[in-house]
């Protein structure tokens, strides 16, 4: 309520900024009135594309709604030429694996294998969080062919959507992140998780 307070008489006395806008935007959202949020970041983002906040609280909102489309045409709207494109585009990702394993679709496992496809030529993203989010694709796929049934036509970064190449898959990234990551503790872990998901092979 304080912060409310405060940041309404700034936008009085600058009702032309977006900056306050956006601060009542997020005390908003912080408040639980999502309505008033939402109209608020969709004002400043619509006028500025340069207030990416503003983006990423809406898509804050759509997805807590359940509107996974919604959120990830937000994020879509992020500039490629932005330096938060990266986040954007790695959110994107999150927000479209955001369901129940059986809700997901081919579609969505098909597009954020696209997504993540493109993210890789970003060398700012980081090959640590690029790994995390292969885990992320990677999981959401196994869960979905558990949930329902394998199909061996389509691929997922490179490799048939069926039990055993996700599980390889997997096995692989957690290999690849226990390479980067500087806690032993934290590396063994991953390689515990990497044994443990690995297909039974005959060698």
């Amino acid at each position: 309520a304080t912060a409310h307070s405060a940041f309404d008489r700034v936008f009085d006395v600058l009702p032309g900024e977006l900056a306050p806008l956006l601060a009542l935007a997020l005390v908003a959202e912080v408040s639980g009135d999502q309505a008033t949020a939402e109209r608020r970041y969709a004002r400043v983002w619509n006028t500025d594309r340069s207030y990416v906040n503003a983006a990423f609280g809406l898509a804050r909102l759509r997805q807590a709604a359940g509107d996974r489309a919604g959120a990830v045409r937000v994020l879509d709207q992020v500039p490629t030429d932005s330096r938060h494109h990266p986040a954007a585009a790695a959110a994107a990702v999150r927000a479209r694996l955001a369901a129940d394993p059986a809700a997901l679709t081919r579609e969505d496992l098909r597009d954020v294998s696209e997504r993540l496809s493109r993210l890789r030529e970003r060398p700012e993203i980081g090959s640590e969080r690029l790994d995390r989010l292969t885990l992320d694709v990677f999981t959401a796929a196994l869960d979905w062919i558990k949930a329902g049934a394998p199909d061996p036509t389509v691929e997922v970064l490179g490799r048939p959507l069926t039990e055993r190449h996700i599980r390889f898959g997997l096995e692989a990234t957690y290999r690849a992140l226990a390479k980067l990551v500087t806690d032993a503790a934290t590396r063994i872990e991953l390689v515990d998780r990497a044994n443990a998901v690995r297909p039974r092979t005959l060698f």
